[in-house]
């Protein structure tokens, strides 16, 4: 009898957690539990009541889904009459990226922008300033989603905004899509010149979504212009690589930059028009500018000097609007002088040029040009060995596509009976030296230092493909 007694005891626990969910999971903001399932819960203790309310499924606690669709009699039920945990975190699915987060019940609800929840769980003693696993504060959240009213509360209750989360980024940095949020924050003590782990401030990040009126409240109050990211890109630069018009031009009014900035500025705005939306005209007018700029400063030669390079077809970069018109009709030399445009100014190491080049020859590779594009991820591969090694997984990426571009275009040729022997045997040799005289580099060094599986899944992919290369 005892044994029964415990088993329908369990049983009916389990019931009442389940008819819980059930009705917790219902999309109704104002409704409360029924009366049958409170009377059954509050049959039990308060220890019993806790037990029963805390359990979790799919990653959540009812207290927590409860939070999440604004079922604010339900918390306060939970809170008040069950005891639920209120730090008792739980899994949380931003819809905007698809990304998860374990988090509190209030991080939850100042995501969802809940502020009676919000309130709610705060007067309970919710921790105002509990992190999630990427070490974001519910005020971040609340600022990434851009609830207004949720951050503001958050703040005058003793939120803390200048803590950032685990990859540096700030309150500020998640709400520059926001003027009025940004003004705020600033009004109230936030860090205009806070970076994250990529170096990056707010004004990056408001410049890399084109929020014009942002960066212009963030230099207002004082953003530095010229701080520079991880890739040495400050504010100009920055406009100059997201094609952001407006901002550029409001930079280049406001700020006194030198002539040789504004034209490499001119020049790099002119690449990205033409690699990022095809706009000759646009590129020309920047370009042209550009060396307006140069003969009224004698800024001739463009420094520093880009050598000859196979990739490039060992042109030059325009120096007069001479050499200008005459490529006007050639869009390949265009695209050329487009690449050779921002290796100057970025540096080959920059992560733009290398995307650049990638982007152009996975373009020709498209269009049946086999030849341009492997004369170009060679270049890739080049850099990428000497920036990062062969093991990085950048490197080994570059390295596949190019032997795999190759092995296809040899092929194709064979049966396409092309006569093009000596091209490609030149491009197999130069290939082949870049690998295995890397590899020759690594292998000592992959016999001292620990060996992890990906640094050796990465010396066997380039083994093979030196080994492809070499057929």
């Amino acid at each position: 009898m005892w044994k029964q007694a415990k088993v329908d005891w369990v049983s009916e626990k389990n019931g009442i957690f389940k008819d819980l969910v059930s009705e917790v999971a219902e999309w109704n903001p104002g409704a409360r539990l029924t009366f049958a399932l409170r009377n059954r819960l509050e049959k039990y203790s308060i220890d019993v009541r806790k037990e029963i309310v805390n359990r979790v499924v799919d990653g959540c606690s009812p207290l927590f889904k409860a939070c999440k669709f604004g079922r604010l009699e339900v918390v306060e039920y939970l809170i008040h009459t069950c005891g639920a945990d209120i730090e008792q975190k739980g899994i949380y699915e931003v819809l905007q990226d698809r990304s998860t987060h374990i988090v509190t019940p209030l991080w939850c609800a100042a995501v969802s922008g809940k502020l009676s929840i919000v309130e709610l769980l705060l007067d309970a003693g919710a921790n105002i300033n509990a992190v999630s696993d990427s070490g974001s504060t519910p005020i971040r959240s609340a600022c990434f989603m851009t609830h207004f009213e949720v951050v503001r509360y958050l703040v005058q209750h003793g939120a803390e905004i200048n803590t950032p989360n685990f990859n540096g980024g700030t309150c500020l940095i998640n709400s520059v899509q926001s003027v009025k949020l940004c003004h705020f924050l600033l009004e109230n003590g936030a860090d205009v010149n806070a970076k994250d782990i990529q170096n990056k401030t707010a004004l990056h990040y408001a410049i890399q979504e084109h929020r014009l009126e942002s960066t212009k409240l963030l230099l207002e109050y004082g953003a530095d212009y010229n701080a520079i990211s991880r890739y040495g890109d400050d504010a100009l630069q920055m406009s100059c690589l997201k094609g952001a018009h407006e901002i550029f031009e409001y930079l280049t009014v406001n700020i006194n930059y030198s002539p040789e900035r504004l034209a490499n500025a001119h020049e790099l705005m002119g690449a990205t028009f033409l690699d990022e939306h095809n706009g000759v005209s646009k590129c020309m007018q920047h370009w042209r500018k550009a060396l307006k700029i140069r003969d009224e400063h004698n800024l001739h030669p463009k420094k520093p000097a880009v050598g000859l390079y196979e990739a490039y077809r060992y042109q030059k970069e325009f120096e007069t609007e001479d050499e200008l018109l005459a490529m006007s009709g050639d869009l390949d030399k265009i695209r050329i002088q487009s690449l050779l445009v921002a290796e100057r100014i970025l540096g080959s190491h920059h992560k733009d040029t290398i995307f650049r080049l990638m982007y152009r020859g996975a373009y020709y590779a498209d269009v049946a040009c086999y030849q341009r594009c492997i004369e170009l991820w060679r270049r890739v591969l080049k850099i990428r060995i000497e920036k990062d090694t062969v093991l990085y997984t950048d490197t080994c990426f570059a390295a596949q596509a190019l032997v795999k571009l190759m092995v296809d275009y040899n092929i194709n040729s064979a049966l396409d009976n092309f006569d093009n022997t000596d091209r490609r045997f030149h491009d197999i040799v130069e290939t082949f030296i870049l690998l295995a005289t890397s590899l020759l580099e690594m292998r000592p060094l992959m016999l001292i230092r620990p060996q992890y599986k990906r640094q050796l899944d990465f010396f066997e992919k380039i083994l093979r493909s030196s080994a492809k290369s070499n057929l």
